[in-house]
Formats: C-alpha cells, sequence, structure tokens
C-alpha cells in the first residue's frame, strides 16, 4: 500500500510531466528572485510574480492551493538547481523519507540530472562554493541579442 507522503510525491511528478513549461518558468522567477538577493521566496509571492509576469492564471492557481504540490515541487526544484536554496526553504517531513528521483525517473522518465541529493545537500553545495549553487547575477543584454534570450527555458528533459 501506498503512504501518503509517497502518494503526494507521485501526484507532483504528473503535475510535473503535464506541466514542465509552467516548472520552467516558475524555477526562472525563483532564480530571478535569488539574483536579486530575496532569502524567502514562499508559494504566494511566486504566484503574485508569475501573474505580473503574464503567466495564465489557470497555470499558477493550482501551486497557490495546493500546499502539497508546492512542498514537493520545491524539494524537486531545490535538487534540480541547488542556487534556489538560497531563498527556498522548507521543514523537515515525510515527504523527505521518500526516494523522489525514483518516484521522477518511475513517471517523468530517466535521464535528468539532479545537482543534489536534497535540500541539506543543496544547502552544503552553497556553502563550499559549487559552481550549481552560485549566484550569477543578470547581465544587460548585448546589443543585438534575442529579447526573448531572458525567456528561454532553464530545464529540457
Amino acid at each position: 500500500m501506498m503512504g501518503r507522503s509517497q502518494e503526494l510525491v507521485d501526484n507532483c511528478c504528473w503535475w510535473i510531466k503535464s506541466n514542465r513549461k509552467t516548472l520552467n518558468r516558475i524555477m526562472h522567477l525563483i532564480h530571478k528572485e535569488v539574483e536579486r538577493g530575496n532569502p524567502c521566496v514562499q508559494r504566494d509571492h511566486i504566484y503574485t510574480l508569475a501573474m505580473q509576469s503574464g503567466m495564465r492564471v489557470s497555470d499558477c492557481d493550482e501551486l497557490r492551493r495546493n500546499h502539497n504540490l508546492w512542498s514537493v515541487l520545491t524539494r524537486y526544484m531545490v535538487m534540480l538547481s541547488p542556487v534556489l536554496a538560497r531563498s527556498l526553504a522548507f521543514r523537515r517531513c515525510g515527504i523527505d523519507d521518500v526516494d523522489l528521483v525514483e518516484a521522477w525517473e518511475r513517471i517523468i522518465g530517466p535521464g535528468t540530472l539532479f545537482h543534489a541529493r536534497g535540500y541539506e545537500d543543496a544547502l552544503r553545495l552553497i556553502e563550499i562554493g559549487d559552481v550549481a549553487a552560485q549566484v550569477n547575477p543578470r547581465s544587460k543584454p548585448k546589443r543585438g541579442g534575442s529579447p526573448c534570450e531572458k525567456n528561454q527555458m532553464l530545464l529540457s528533459w
């Protein structure tokens, strides 16, 4: 029988599989907050930023209402991009006892590179100065550069 935590992780993986573009856009918004030095990004803040950036309400509303989805999603975001642990934080819970990589590979597919094994590992990477956990301040676009460069997807699976 599947436990509640495993069910939450599986549901999040199904959401990610169906909403990859939305996840990429949300991660992009959080990266921008990290670059601005924002020490705490919460789901209501991301919802507001997403709406301001032109995302559809239907793309973001589930995140705003579903704490369980956000709890799992933030863990995956930190595993994919440890620098996000500079602005995302969460308390330990049952989700942390689930094999997140196994669930991802079973539902979304194998081959994704996770730079951190979890939140504590992401914090360790920040502490040791690992390149995956470094803040890269936005540089001004070079003359003649594409105005769409800033909207490129962060991940492609």
